[in-house]
C-alpha cells in the first residue's frame, strides 16, 4: 500500500497534498479546503453536496492521503462526516470512524448492502450521517439524498417536538441512563432559524447522552415567560434561550436565577446580561455592515431606502446598526421605518403602502429573513425591479431568491445556525462540569450575493 501510494505521490502529489489534513485522534481526521483547494480541480465548494465524479475523486484522495500520512485506514467500517464552513472560503470536514455503530441508536449502520432506503432512513431518524457503500468513495455523493430527507424531516418536526416534550415530561429526573434534562425556548419554532438552532442543539445533546425539552412561545414574550417556568418545574439543568423581547425577559431571567438554574443565552442577547452565563450569537454588527457596504457599490450615487427592524429584538437592532454605519455620510436617506411584529406578518402590507406612496425606492434593509420573505411579496406584487433587498440571515428561502433575483434579493448578511447550535451545547456542558469556558460567543457572519451563493447551496442552512 505505502510503496503504491508513495508511486502516485510522484505523479499526482502536487495538488493532493495541497489539501491540509489533520490527525486529531485514531478515529478522526479533520481536512481542511480553501476555495484554492477546490479551484485547483475545478470544483465549486456546491459539488460538494452534490456527489459530483470530481468531488467523490477529491474525497478518494482524501481518505488515501490519511492513510499515507496518518496510517488512518477506514476499509470496511462505517464513516460519519461533519461540514464546517469557518468562511466564504474555507470548510472543514471532520471524519470520524465510527467503530461500533450499534451503540448509537439508529444513527449509523455497518458497511454492508443492506436497502439503501432503509439506510438513509435510519440516518435521518437519528439525525446523523448516512454510512457510505464500497468503502466510502460514494458519501459525498449522497450529501444531496440526505440534506433531502431532512427536509422531509423537518416537515413533520413539530409533532415529533410535541412528542420529544411529551416523553420527556414523562421524565422528571436528571441523571442515570436518561441523561440531562435541558431545556430549550426559542422565539418563534416555524421561523426556519430557531428550528435549525433548536436541531443543532438536540443533536449535540443526544450525542452525549443528554435530551432536550423545546417550548415554543410563538413570538409572544408573556407566554415565553410562563413557559420557562414550566421548564424550571421540570427540573431542567439549564436552559438554552433566544428572548422574544430583550427586555420583557427579565422576570423569566430572576426566576431562573433564583433556581440555580444556567441559561444559555442564544441569537438576541438579553438586556439584563448579569442573570444569564453564557451568549452564544454572531457578529450581528457585521451581517448588517457587509450589507451596507455592497449597498454602496450597488448603488454608488445614494438613493432612498427603507429598514425593516424589531425594536424588541436586539439581535435585529444591531444588525441595522451594521448597516446605518456602513452606510453614514454616503447619500442615503431613510424615507421609512418598518416595525415588523414577531412573526412579520405586518411587513408585506406596509411595505406596499410604501411602495405605492414612493416612486423611487433604491433598497429595502431588512432586519431578518422573514421579513425579507414579505419584502420581496410586496415588491414582486408591485412590479418593482429596481429595489435592492437586503437581509440577515441566510435561510434557503432567501437563497434561493438571491439565485433566481426574486423580489430583489441583493445580499445576505450571513450567520450559521448549526455552528451557533454545536457551540451553546459545549458551553452548556463546560458550564455545569464547572470548567473554564468563553462568557461571549460570537460566530462569524459573512456575505453572501450571486457570484458565490452556489458555494453554500440553497438547500441546507451554512
Amino acid at each position: 500500500m505505502k510503496v503504491w501510494l508513495e508511486a502516485w505521490l510522484s505523479e499526482y502529489g502536487k495538488a493532493w497534498c495541497s489539501m491540509k489534513i489533520e490527525k486529531v485522534n485514531d478515529n478522526q481526521i479533520r481536512c481542511t479546503l480553501t476555495r484554492e483547494d477546490l479551484a485547483e480541480r475545478q470544483i465549486k465548494l456546491s459539488e460538494l453536496a452534490y456527489g459530483t465524479e470530481k468531488a467523490k475523486l477529491l474525497f478518494r484522495d482524501m481518505m488515501q492521503q490519511a492513510a499515507y500520512e496518518f496510517g488512518f485506514e477506514a476499509d470496511d467500517i462505517p464513516l460519519m462526516i461533519e461540514a464546517i464552513p469557518l468562511s466564504q472560503d474555507t470548510i472543514i470536514l471532520v471524519i470520524t470512524k465510527v467503530e461500533y455503530p450499534e451503540e448509537l441508536d439508529t444513527r449509523f449502520s455497518r458497511f454492508s448492502d443492506p436497502d439503501p432506503e432503509d439506510v438513509y432512513e435510519e440516518a435521518m431518524a437519528g439525525g446523523g450521517a448516512a454510512p457510505a457503500p464500497e468503502g466510502a468513495d460514494d458519501i459525498l455523493g449522497l450529501f444531496r439524498r440526505i440534506q433531502e430527507e431532512r427536509r422531509k424531516a423537518a416537515d413533520a418536526q413539530g409533532s415529533k417536538d410535541s412528542f420529544v416534550s411529551e416523553e420527556n415530561d414523562k421524565k422528571n429526573d436528571n441523571t442515570g441512563e436518561s441523561g440531562r434534562l435541558f431545556g430549550f425556548s426559542g422565539i418563534d419554532m416555524s421561523n426556519p432559524f430557531y428550528d435549525t438552532l433548536k436541531n443543532s442543539v438536540q443533536t449535540a445533546l443526544e450525542a452525549q447522552g443528554d435530551r432536550l425539552m423545546v417550548r415554543d412561545p410563538a413570538s409572544d414574550a408573556d407566554l415565553q415567560n410562563e413557559q420557562i417556568r414550566e421548564l424550571i418545574n421540570e427540573g431542567v439543568q439549564a436552559v438554552f434561550l433566544c428572548p422574544v423581547d430583550w427586555e420583557k425577559i427579565t422576570p423569566a431571567l430572576e426566576a431562573l436565577k433564583e433556581a440555580d438554574i444556567p441559561v444559555i443565552n442564544l441569537d438576541t442577547e438579553v438586556k439584563e446580561t448579569s442573570l444569564v452565563s453564557a451568549f452564544v450569537g454572531s457578529d450581528n454588527e457585521n451581517a448588517g455592515y457587509v450589507c451596507g457596504q455592497d449597498l454602496l457599490v450597488q448603488k454608488p450615487d445614494g438613493g432612498k431606502i427603507v429598514i425593516v427592524e424589531n425594536p424588541g429584538v436586539n439581535s435585529v437592532n444591531e444588525r441595522i446598526t451594521g448597516f446605518e454605519e456602513a452606510i453614514t455620510n454616503s447619500g442615503f436617506e431613510v424615507v421609512k421605518r418598518i416595525e415588523a411584529l414577531g412573526d412579520s406578518s405586518n411587513v408585506k402590507d406596509e411595505m406596499t403602502q410604501v411602495l405605492s406612496e414612493n416612486s423611487e425606492i433604491d433598497a429595502v434593509m431588512c432586519g431578518s429573513d422573514p421579513m425579507a420573505e414579505q419584502v420581496m411579496a410586496a415588491i414582486t406584487e408591485a412590479q418593482r425591479t429596481n429595489i435592492c433587498v437586503y437581509s440577515v440571515d441566510g435561510s434557503p428561502a432567501t437563497k434561493t431568491a438571491l439565485v433566481n433575483g426574486t423580489g430583489g434579493m441583493t445580499g445576505i448578511g450571513a450567520q450559521s445556525p448549526i455552528n451557533m447550535g454545536k457551540t451553546a451545547v459545549k458551553v452548556a456542558t463546560a458550564l455545569l462540569a464547572d470548567k473554564d469556558y468563553e462568557k461571549d460567543n460570537y460566530e462569524e457572519t459573512f456575505f453572501i450575493n450571486r457570484d458565490n451563493v452556489e458555494m453554500y447551496g440553497t438547500d441546507g442552512w451554512q
